[in-house]
C-alpha cells in the first residue's frame, strides 16, 4: 500500500503532511529510457506525462490532525487542496511542492510540481509532476552557458573555477602557396650605353617584371608591387625595393619557386660607331634581408653579348628553383635586369649600345613550408571543464576513469581563441549540451545518476554482471525485433569544423585529417549511424588561431573565440627552450644603458608578434646568440610590443635594424602539445613530427567504435566495412610503441577481426513480467550503478539475457514491461563429450542420436526427444571446431555420442 505526501517547500511553515491519494496516481509508474543514440540511461521515478487531480475533498480518518488556512481543525486525510490554491495564486509558477510517496518502507521523492501545466477549476486543481532529481536539473540547464572562471554555480551556490595551465604550442608546419599572374602590358630590362653627339657617354639602367598580379596569398608575406619596370641608379642597385615577392613573417623551408608560362626574348641593339663592347641580360632570384643586405642571388637565365650583332633569343618556357630555407624577415626578388660596357669611334653621331630582355608574360608559384614562432597558451584541463561545468549545474561528482587522472585522456587540454592569447579575463563559456558531444569521440557517453555524472566507454555500460532474473507471464508472448541502432547501410564520422572549409591559405587544407569519413557496411538496410564532434582537433585551424592571437595587431579582436579546442598534451622536458631569430628594431637606453628589442622592424612591416606569449618572465636570463649585440641578459621588463634587457657582462652597442636570433629558457611551462611522442610510424602526412592530436586521427577513434560496428556486421561476418569516402587527406598511417600493426585512415575495417570485441547481438527482445515494488527499485538502482543485464524464462523455453533498453513499471499492477537488447553469448552451439551448451537454451548432457535434414542437425536425447529447434551444421562447434565439410562434420558428431 501507497503512502503520499506533499512538501510545501513554498510554505515551511506547513512543512510535510500525508495526503490521500492523488486522482490519476494509478497511472504513475518506474521508468528507464535509453536513446537510440545514446548508451547511458535515463531513470525516471514517475510518469512524466501523469496529470495528477487534486480536489476539496476529505477522506480516511488519520491520526494526526491539520489546520486549514480558515483555522478549521480536522483529522481526514486531504488534498492539500487549500495550501495548492494559495500558492497558485501568491507563488505562480515558481512555486515549489515537492510529492512525496512510501511503500514497503521505502520512500521517494518522485519530483516536484510542474506550476506551469496546472488548471484550476473551483474545486479541483490539476497539475503534472517534475523530476526534481540531479537529471533533470541537469536536463533543464544544459544549453546554458556556463564560464569556466566563473566561481559561483548557477543557483548561486560558490564553487571552485577552473584553473589555466601555462601549454608550450610548437608551431605546425604549414604548406602555403602564392601565385602571381602578368599585366597586359610587357617589361623590358635593359642596359643603355649611350654616346651623345657631343661625346659624352651615359649609361642607363632598369630592371623589369611585369607578373604582379596576385591570384593566390598564401605565403605570408605576400607583396606585389606597381610598375612593371623600374629605373635603377648608376650602379644598377633596385629602387625602393622594388620586385619584392615574399617578405617572410616565418621561417620558409623548402621553398619552390616556379616560373611558367614564359614569353620573353633578348634583344641587342648595336649604333653604327661602336668600337668595343659586352653585356648580358639577366632573370634572376635574390634574397636578403633589403636589397642593400643580398645574401644569395640564384641566376635562372643569362645571355652574355659582344659587340657582334646577335639574333633575338627567346627565353625557355619554364624556370624552376628550390631554396632550402629563408629566415625570418628575409624578403624574395624576381626581377630581369641589364648591363652593357662600351666605347665608340670618334664622331659627332650619337650613338648606342643596349642590351635587353623584353617580357610579354610570366607567371610565378612560390610554395613553402612556413613555420611561425612557437608560443605559450592557457589551457584548461578537458576533464576539469567538465567537472566545473556540472557543478555550475548541479551538484553532483564526475567520475570519469578514461578522463581523469591515469586515464588515457586525461592529458586533453581545452581553450578557445582567447586563451590561445592568454586572455583569461573574459569568460570562458560552454553550453554542456555542446560540450559533453566529445565522449562520441571515443565512443562514450554519460549518465546522470542521483548523485553522479558518469562518463563511461560503450562497453561499461554493457557489464557482464547479471541483475535480476524473471519469468514471462504466462498470458505474454515476447516480441523480438533487430535493433535499429545496429541496422547500417552507413557509418558516418565527422569533425563538423576543420580546414577543409577554409579557402584563405588552400594548400593549409590539403592534409588535414581531422575532418570527415564514411564507411559503408551493406545495402540490405538503410539506417545509419553519425558521429560529429563539435569541438575542433584540426591541427591547421588550432595553429590558424594560434598565429592569430599571437598577432599583436590582432590580439584585441581574436575571431573564433567562442569556438571550442582541444589538444592532446605532453609534459614538457625539464630545461626546455624557445628560440627564433627575426629582423627587429633594437634601442639602447642612453640612461641605463638597457637593451629594448621592439616587436617589429623599423618600417613596421614585420612579424608584429607578442612579446608576453613566449614563456619567460621579468628577472629570467635571456639569449643573444646572433647579432651585433650578442650576449648573456636579465630581463627587466615585458610588455606586448617591447622587451627590455639588462647585459650582464658590459653593455649593448648597436642601435637599429638587424637579423637577431634570440634564446631563453621556458618558465611555468609544463606541457606541450603531443606531435610523434608514442609513434614509431607516421606517414601521409607533411611534417609528420609536428602533426598535433593524431591520437584522435579517425582510424585511431573508429577503433573505439569496433564493439558497436561487431554487432553492425554479425550478419556479413566474412567480408569488409570499406571506406566510401575520406576528406581531406585520408592518406594517413600510423603506429604505436607496442602495436604489432599500423592503421590508415582510409583502411577497410575486416569484419571476422572485429567480432572478438561484439557485446550485443542486434536483437532487442519486448517482455513482460511480475515483479514487486522492491525488486524492481533494486532493479533500477543497479541498472544505475553495476549497468549488467537482466535474464527472463520466456514461455517457450528459451531465456533470453539483455540490457534493459526500457523499462516500465506499474506499481498498482507491478507488471514489469522490458525492452531488452540481447546480450551477445556467442553464435554458435557447442558440443563437448561433457555437454552441449546453446545461447538461450539451457544447457543439456543427454545427447544420445542426431539426423541431418538439408544440413540442418536435430539433436535426441535417450528416449528420442528432441533437445532443441534444427541448427545448420555451419553454426555448431565440436569440440572447438567449426566445419565447412558435412561429411567430416557427421564423422567428429558421431565419434562424441560413441
Amino acid at each position: 500500500m501507497f503512502r503520499h505526501f506533499l512538501n510545501f517547500i513554498s510554505l515551511p511553515e506547513i512543512g510535510t503532511i500525508e495526503i490521500a491519494e492523488p486522482i490519476g496516481f494509478d497511472k504513475a509508474s518506474y521508468k528507464v529510457k535509453q536513446d537510440n543514440s545514446r548508451f547511458g540511461r535515463d531513470i525516471i521515478i514517475a510518469n512524466e506525462d501523469t496529470e495528477l487531480t487534486f480536489t476539496r475533498d476529505f477522506f480516511e480518518q488519520m491520526t494526526i490532525t491539520q489546520i486549514l488556512p480558515n483555522g478549521n481543525i480536522f483529522d481526514n486525510a486531504s488534498l492539500g487542496f487549500d495550501y495548492l490554491i494559495d500558492i497558485f495564486n501568491n507563488e505562480g509558477w515558481e512555486g515549489k511542492i515537492e510529492y512525496i510517496i512510501q511503500k514497503d518502507n521505502i520512500t521517494f521523492s518522485t519530483g516536484i510540481f510542474s506550476y506551469s501545466t496546472a488548471s484550476v477549476e473551483f474545486d479541483n486543481i490539476k497539475v503534472k509532476i517534475i523530476q526534481n532529481t540531479n537529471r533533470e536539473i541537469i536536463k533543464r540547464l544544459e544549453d546554458t552557458d556556463v564560464d569556466a572562471f566563473s566561481s559561483t554555480a548557477l543557483d548561486g551556490t560558490t564553487i571552485t573555477p577552473c584553473v589555466t595551465t601555462d601549454i608550450l604550442l610548437k608551431a605546425k608546419p604549414i604548406v602555403q602557396q602564392s601565385k602571381w599572374k602578368s599585366t597586359e602590358t610587357n617589361a623590358t630590362a635593359l642596359c643603355s650605353v649611350i654616346k651623345s653627339s657631343t661625346d659624352v657617354v651615359s649609361k642607363t639602367f632598369r630592371s623589369a617584371n611585369n607578373a604582379n598580379i596576385v591570384l593566390e596569398y598564401g605565403v605570408e608575406n605576400t607583396l606585389s608591387f606597381l610598375s612593371p619596370s623600374v629605373s635603377t641608379n648608376s650602379a644598377g642597385v633596385l629602387d625602393d625595393e622594388a620586385f619584392t615577392y615574399l617578405y617572410a613573417q616565418n621561417d620558409l623551408s623548402n621553398v619552390e619557386i616556379n616560373i611558367t608560362n614564359v614569353l620573353a626574348e633578348t634583344q641587342l641593339f648595336i649604333g653604327t660607331d661602336v668600337l668595343t663592347a659586352s653585356g648580358y641580360v639577366r632573370l634572376v632570384v635574390k634574397t636578403g634581408i633589403d636589397v642593400d643586405n643580398i645574401t644569395d642571388e640564384y641566376i635562372l637565365y643569362s645571355r652574355t653579348f659582344t659587340n657582334t650583332p646577335e639574333a633575338n633569343q627567346s627565353l625557355p618556357t619554364s624556370f624552376s628553383l628550390s631554396i632550402p630555407f629563408l629566415s625570418r624577415g628575409t624578403r624574395v626578388y624576381i626581377y630581369a635586369y641589364a648591363d652593357a660596357n662600351a666605347t665608340f669611334v670618334s664622331s659627332i653621331f650619337t650613338s648606342t649600345y643596349s642590351t635587353r630582355l623584353v617580357i610579354d608574360n610570366l607567371d610565378v608559384e612560390i610554395t613553402a613550408i612556413s613555420t611561425a614562432i612557437n608560443t605559450i597558451v592557457k589551457g584548461v584541463r578537458l576533464i576539469d571543464l567538465v567537472k566545473h561545468n556540472v557543478n555550475s549545474l548541479a551538484n553532483v561528482t564526475t567520475i570519469a576513469p578514461d578522463y581523469d587522472v591515469n586515464g588515457e585522456h586525461y592529458d586533453n587540454f581545452a581553450f578557445n581563441g582567447l586563451l590561445l592569447g592568454q586572455i583569461t579575463t573574459k569568460p570562458f563559456n560552454n553550453k554542456l549540451k555542446d560540450l559533453i558531444d566529445f565522449t562520441q569521440e571515443t565512443c562514450s557517453d554519460y549518465q546522470i545518476n542521483p548523485t553522479t555524472f558518469e562518463i563511461l566507454p560503450y562497453n561499461e555500460f554493457y557489464t557482464d554482471n547479471l541483475l535480476a532474473q524473471f519469468d514471462e507471464l504466462p498470458s505474454f508472448s515476447a516480441n523480438t525485433k533487430f535493433n535499429k541502432r545496429y541496422t547500417l547501410k552507413t557509418a558516418d564520422f565527422k569533425y563538423k569544423r576543420s580546414s577543409d572549409q577554409r579557402q584563405v591559405n588552400g594548400k593549409n587544407s590539403i592534409d588535414d585529417v581531422h575532418t570527415e569519413t564514411q564507411k559503408f557496411i551493406t545495402d540490405s538496410v538503410d539506417s545509419n549511424l553519425k558521429v560529429e564532434i563539435n569541438h575542433i582537433r584540426s591541427a591547421f585551424l588550432i595553429e590558424e588561431a594560434r598565429r592569430r592571437a599571437f598577432d599583436n595587431q590582432q590580439t584585441t579582436s581574436l575571431q573564433n573565440d567562442d569556438n571550442l579546442f582541444i589538444l592532446k598534451c605532453v609534459p614538457l622536458a625539464p630545461s626546455s627552450q624557445g628560440s627564433f631569430g627575426a629582423v627587429l628594431l633594437q634601442q639602447i637606453d642612453t640612461t641605463t644603458n638597457n637593451l629594448r628589442i621592439l616587436n617589429n622592424n623599423t618600417n613596421g612591416d614585420g612579424i608584429d608578434f607578442n612579446w608576453t606569449l613566449l614563456g619567460f618572465g621579468v628577472g629570467n636570463t635571456f639569449y643573444i646568440d646572433e647579432g651585433t649585440n650578442a650576449g648573456i641578459y636579465t630581463v627587466i621588463s615585458i610588455t606586448s610590443t617591447l622587451l627590455e634587457l639588462d647585459k650582464v657582462s658590459g653593455v649593448p652597442t648597436f642601435s637599429g635594424e638587424e637579423f637577431v636570433k634570440l634564446r631563453w629558457f621556458y618558465t611555468n611551462v609544463l606541457y606541450t602539445n603531443q606531435t610523434n611522442e608514442g609513434y614509431t610510424l607516421i606517414q601521409g602526412v607533411a611534417n609528420p613530427n609536428d602533426y598535433s592530436n593524431l591520437d584522435y586521427h579517425w582510424a585511431r577513434n573508429i577503433q573505439r567504435w569496433y564493439p558497436y560496428l561487431a554487432t553492425a556486421t554479425k550478419f556479413k561476418p566474412n567480408v569488409i566495412i570499406k571506406t566510401a569516402s575520406f576528406k581531406t587527406n585520408g592518406n594517413l598511417v600510423t603506429q604505436k610503441f607496442g602495436e604489432s600493426t599500423s592503421i590508415s585512415d582510409s583502411g577497410d575495417i575486416v569484419n571476422s577481426v572485429i567480432a572478438t570485441q561484439k557485446i550485443l547481438n542486434p536483437n532487442i527482445h519486448s517482455v513482460k513480467v511480475y515483479a514487486d515494488f522492491a525488486t524492481v527499485t533494486q532493479l533500477i538502482d543497479d541498472i544505475q550503478n553495476i549497468k549488467g543485464y537482466v535474464e527472463v524464462n520466456l514461455n517457450d523455453g528459451r531465456t533470453v539475457k539483455g540490457y534493459v533498453k526500457e523499462l516500465d513499471y506499474s506499481w498498482i499492477k507491478e507488471e514489469l514491461d522490458l525492452d531488452i537488447e540481447e546480450k551477445f553469448d556467442g553464435d554458435f552451439m557447442e558440443i563437448t563429450s561433457t555437454g552441449i551448451t546453446y545461447p538461450q537454451y539451457p544447457n543439456k548432457n543427454n545427447l544420445k542420436s542426431f539426423q541431418i535434414n538439408n544440413n540442418f542437425v536435430v539433436l535426441f536425447d535417450v528416449n528420442d526427444i528432441q533437445l532443441y529447434p534444427p541448427v545448420r551444421f555451419t553454426k555448431i562447434k565440436i569440440n572447438g571446431v567449426q566445419f565447412t565439410d558435412i561429411v567430416a562434420f557427421t564423422d567428429a558428431l558421431t565419434n562424441i555420442i560413441v
